[in-house]
């Protein structure tokens, strides 16, 4: 695993490469849909962390005290 920090990379020789992004939630995720109409229960619907309030959920449980 490469981290995204690293910045630039060169790979030499044959290799399989998967690339991905952690997308950012507001701009990438919640922002289309809102500018196309959609309504916030719709984009909820979309999957963990979207809530209808657009507030953010924790996507791993709090640890225990």
């Amino acid at each position: 695993m490469l981290l995204a920090a690293l910045g630039r990379l060169r790979i030499e020789g044959p290799a399989d490469v998967l690339l991905g992004y952690l997308p950012d939630l507001d701009l990438d995720v919640r922002t289309p849909p809102l500018a196309a109409g959609h309504g916030p229960a719709a984009i909820a619907a979309l999957g963990e962390g979207l809530t209808p309030d657009g507030s953010r959920e924790p996507t791993r449980p709090a640890p225990r005290s």
